[in-house]
């Protein structure tokens, strides 16, 4: 099993980690899931950081953890550093992604 899923199953059940793979794969069209990369799971939270299925459409999507733990936990356990797949290149082309990336320049 992927660890980054098996990491977001252990603080918000396995409910919401569906949930988050389902959103994402509704969004996919091919140029931002060709490459989904080693972690699933990790490629599925750029997705739904890009289309804004956290807030804005978090009800939509059924996704009952909150905004605030859920990037609260992107930021301590995701490592989107190590993301090697496709992302929604728009966003983070506006920088959606910055705050979750670990840098050693700053």
């Amino acid at each position: 099993m992927d660890i980054i899923k098996e990491r977001f199953i252990k603080q918000f059940g396995d409910k919401d980690a569906e949930n988050i793979i389902n959103a994402a794969l509704e969004h996919a069209d091919g140029i931002n899931s060709g490459i989904k990369g080693s972690s699933l799971f990790r490629w599925a939270i750029t997705i739904c950081l890009g289309f804004d299925c956290f807030i804005t459409y978090r009800e939509y999507h059924k996704i009952t953890a909150s905004w605030e733990e859920i990037d609260r936990w992107i930021m301590d356990y995701a490592e989107l550093e190590k993301h090697d797949g496709d992302v929604d290149y728009i966003s983070a082309f506006c920088g959606v992604y910055d705050k979750y990336l670990k840098r050693e320049d700053k």
